[in-house]
């Protein structure tokens, strides 16, 4: 018979997969972000709905499969893995930008400024 969680247990697996998936998606999100920035919006647009796919496939996969609210995590936490990966693959990481290739940027005091 499966021994079930105990309420310390599980407090503590669900606060360390937490940590851990605010984590990647604080990596990640910068990753799959530069593409933008890049003028790259369909690698950008691709790992968007491959991550969505993902964690739909991983949230409901786990639940299906019976592993509770520690799977769903689990499924959630996979999928963030996974795209954090991928886009590194596929965007790189982020270096140094040619001068030629910098967007301008003004920095503006006055929030009404439109000129």
């Amino acid at each position: 018979m499966r021994q079930g969680w105990n309420a310390l247990g599980l407090a503590a697996a669900l606060t360390a997969s937490a940590l851990v998936c605010a984590s990647l998606v604080a990596d990640a999100a910068p990753s799959k972000s530069s593409a933008n920035g890049l003028h790259q919006f369909h690698k950008q647009a691709g790992l968007d709905v491959t991550f969505a796919t993902l964690r739909v496939v991983g949230l409901l996969g786990m639940a299906m499969a019976g592993f509770g609210v520690v799977g769903v995590i689990g499924g959630w936490v996979a999928a963030v893995g996974v795209i954090l990966c991928a886009s590194i693959v596929w965007i790189g990481l982020p270096g140094s930008v040619d001068r030629a290739q910098r967007l301008p940027v003004r920095i503006r005091l006055d929030p009404l400024d439109i000129g």
